[in-house]
C-alpha cells in the first residue's frame, strides 16, 4: 500500500485510527479495521493507493472481506496513474465544509496560558439536534487546546446513551448528548445541562395550516385523521422511538406515544396503508425530517425550531394558537427540552471530559450555542 484515505466513516472509527500511530500501515500488503458499530444506512468507505501495474489475473489477488450484521462489502479495483476526479473533488469539498465551518465558531476565541485544556481523545454521540453546536463547540475547544482529539456523531438520544451505557474500555465515547432526561436504567450516567432547545411543529409552505391544536393532532398522530381539509393526504414525517425530540413530542405535546401505524419506507403511500389512514415513515436524524417535509406537501413533523425555520420550503405552526417564534410567547411553549451531557459517573477534573463540560458552559461556549438559536442552561 502506496496511500489510505479514510473517505466516508462513523467519527468514532475516525478517532480510533488518529489515535493509532500505526496507521495508516504504508508499506503493509494488508489493511484491518478495528470493530466498530454501524448505524442503519451508514457505510464506511476507504481510498487505497496500490503500488505496480498488475496485470488482470493479479488483479484478484485484492481482497476484501469482513463480518457484518445486516450489510454488505463491496470493491472497487478503479486503476489509475494519479488521483482521480472523484478524489480531487472529495478533497475540493472538505476544504469548503472546512471553510464554512470555520466560519461559525468566530467568537473572538484567544488562547492564554491559563486555558482549562486537557489531553486525551473524546468521541460525542448522540442527539442529531443537538450535534451540529456539539461540533461548532468541538471545533473551537480544538483551537483552544491542541492536544485534545474530540470527534461528534450524530445519530440519536438513545443511540448516545446506550452506547455510552455499555461501552467497553477501548470504546472512545466519553459523552452522551440527550434532549431531556434520559428514560430508562440508566443510574450510571450522569447529566450535565448545556443548554435548553426549543422544537417546532413543521409542515411544507405550501398547506394552509397556521395552527393546530392538541386535540387535532392526537388524532393525526392516532391515525384518526388521514387528509388535510383541502383534501391533501397527511404524510407523518416521525423519528425512531430512540429519539429525544420524539420523546419531548410525545411528553410535552400529546401526552401519550405515536401511535404505532404502518410504516412507509420511503414516506410514500403504499397498497398496504390504508386510504383511511395518514402515511407514516421515520428517519435516522433531525436534518432528514426536514428534508422529507419539504418534498411531501402534505407531510408533518418536528425538528429544533432554529434549523426548522431556516428552511425556505417549511412552515412552523403554531400550537393551541402559541407561536414558538414570537419571544413574548415563549413562556407559554411547552415543546422545550434541556439539552445534556451524560457521563460515566463523575469524570475526573483534569480529563478531557470535564474539560470540555467545562468549555460548554464558558462565556465562549454559551456564546456558540446562542448563535445557534438554543437558549443557555437553566433558561
Amino acid at each position: 500500500m502506496v496511500d489510505v484515505e479514510l473517505v466516508e466513516a462513523d467519527p468514532a472509527l475516525r478517532l480510533l485510527l488518529r489515535q493509532d500511530p500505526t496507521w495508516p500501515p504504508i508499506g503493509d500488503n494488508a489493511l484491518q479495521l478495528p470493530k466498530v458499530p454501524l448505524n442503519r444506512d451508514h457505510r464506511i468507505k476507504l481510498l487505497v493507493l496500490l503500488s505496480g501495474t498488475p496485470a488482470d489475473p493479479a488483479r484478484s489477488a485484492v481482497t476484501c472481506s469482513g463480518i457484518l450484521n445486516g450489510g454488505k462489502i463491496l470493491r472497487d479495483t478503479t486503476r489509475g496513474d494519479g488521483p482521480s476526479r472523484r478524489r480531487v473533488q472529495f478533497i475540493a469539498a472538505v476544504a469548503a465544509i472546512i471553510t464554512a465551518s470555520s466560519g461559525l465558531i468566530a467568537v473572538g476565541l484567544t488562547k492564554s496560558p491559563n486555558d482549562d485544556c486537557a489531553k486525551g481523545a473524546l468521541l460525542v454521540e448522540g442527539s442529531s439536534a443537538f450535534a451540529p453546536v456539539a461540533e461548532d463547540l468541538r471545533l473551537a475547544y480544538q483551537q483552544l487546546c491542541s492536544d485534545a482529539d474530540i470527534a461528534v456523531s450524530a445519530t440519536s438520544s438513545g443511540s448516545g446513551l446506550n452506547r455510552l451505557r455499555f461501552a467497553k474500555a477501548t470504546d472512545p465515547i466519553g459523552l452522551a448528548m440527550s434532549d431531556g432526561p434520559a428514560l430508562g436504567d440508566y443510574a450510571t450516567l450522569r447529566p450535565h445541562q448545556v443548554g435548553q432547545v426549543t422544537f417546532a411543529l413543521v409542515v411544507h409552505k405550501d398547506n394552509p395550516v397556521a395552527s393546530l391544536s392538541r386535540d387535532e393532532l392526537k388524532k393525526i398522530y392516532r391515525g384518526e385523521r388521514a387528509t388535510w381539509d383541502s383534501g391533501q393526504r397527511i404524510t407523518i414525517v416521525s423519528r425512531n422511538y430512540l429519539s429525544g425530540t420524539r420523546v419531548a413530542f410525545e411528553t410535552n405535546v400529546l401526552a401519550e406515544g405515536e401511535s404505532v401505524l404502518q410504516l412507509s419506507r420511503d414516506c410514500e403511500p403504499t397498497p398496504d396503508i390504508p386510504a383511511t389512514k395518514p402515511v407514516r415513515c421515520e428517519t435516522p436524524e433531525a436534518s432528514d425530517v426536514l428534508a422529507q417535509i419539504s418534498r411531501h406537501p402534505g407531510a408533518i413533523g418536528y425538528g429544533e425550531l432554529g434549523l426548522a425555520a431556516q428552511q425556505p420550503d417549511l412552515k412552523v405552526v403554531k400550537i393551541d394558537g402559541i407561536d414558538p417564534q414570537d419571544p413574548g410567547q415563549r413562556g407559554k411553549y411547552t415543546f422545550t427540552a434541556p439539552e445534556l451531557f451524560y457521563t460515566r459517573g463523575e469524570p475526573a477534573n483534569d480529563s478531557v471530559v470535564a474539560s470540555f463540560i467545562r468549555f460548554a458552559g464558558s462565556p465562549a461556549g454559551k456564546e456558540i450555542i446562542r448563535k445557534r438559536g438554543f437558549a443557555e442552561a437553566g433558561t
